[in-house]
């Protein structure tokens, strides 16, 4: 499965509401971004611990 194939359940409005409820407000293009970068974080976390079991 590609990267771009997966199914993500928080959209980037879901998680601008997120942020703002932490009193962060950002646009919802920069929402996205921020959230690209959780995905691509958490990806390699799970690489990361799975390389070390």
């Amino acid at each position: 499965m590609k990267p771009n194939d997966i199914i993500r359940s928080v959209t980037p409005e879901k998680a601008q509401a997120m942020l703002a409820e932490m009193g962060i407000n950002i646009p919802t293009s920069k929402a996205a971004v921020v959230l690209d970068f959780m995905y691509k974080m958490a990806i390699l976390e799970v690489e990361q611990f799975n390389k070390a079991k």
